[in-house]
């Protein structure tokens, strides 16, 4: 089998998950003077089509690798959904996958939230992480950003909010 975790950066735009397998684009952003941050999620199938996109609101996040290690936990929680196909998970974290990648105990504050994400990576048989370029990721990214102005969590099936629109036709071209 492959890798479950891959560090290429060398893909700019979007590209397709594999015919029958999904892909989940995730992201975590932090705003230092609140401590607030947000995650983004957005699924899309090998046909472009959103399967589902979600936005997270954060309370209490320390650092922007806090953000985006809550995004590829959310990212993997999400991928049980779809057990029965290969998922892709993408991010533009390359330190948050390389603290998941090492196999050695995290002794930081954040080492449970890393050993709940190699945890759910290693339950899940067909689900693989990659880095991204952050333009291949601004699905993502808008989402979470939006969650920092929002009050709840939100998600939507099939039909993504308005405010994607733009940022999902430049992801197709």
């Amino acid at each position: 089998p492959p890798p479950k975790t891959y560090t290429s950066r060398a893909i700019t735009k979007w590209v397709r998950p594999p015919p029958g397998a999904i892909k989940i684009n995730v992201n975590g952003v932090f705003h230092g003077e609140s401590s607030f941050g947000g995650v983004g999620l957005v699924v899309r199938n090998s046909t472009d089509s959103i399967l589902a996109s979600k936005l997270v609101v954060l309370n209490g996040i320390s650092n922007p690798m806090h953000a985006k290690l809550v995004a590829l936990r959310e990212g993997l929680i999400y991928a049980a959904k779809w057990s029965n196909l290969e998922c892709h998970i993408e991010g533009d974290s390359q330190g948050a996958l390389h603290s998941i990648q090492r196999g050695q105990t995290d002794l930081s504050h954040l080492g449970c939230l890393t050993e709940d994400c190699r945890t759910l990576l290693a339950s899940q048989e067909c689900v693989y992480l990659r880095v991204t370029e952050r333009s291949a990721n601004g699905v993502a990214t808008r989402l979470a950003r939006y969650a920092l102005h929002s009050q709840r969590v939100a998600e939507w099936v099939t039909d993504p909010p308005d405010f994607l629109q733009d940022v999902l036709f430049i992801d197709v071209m």
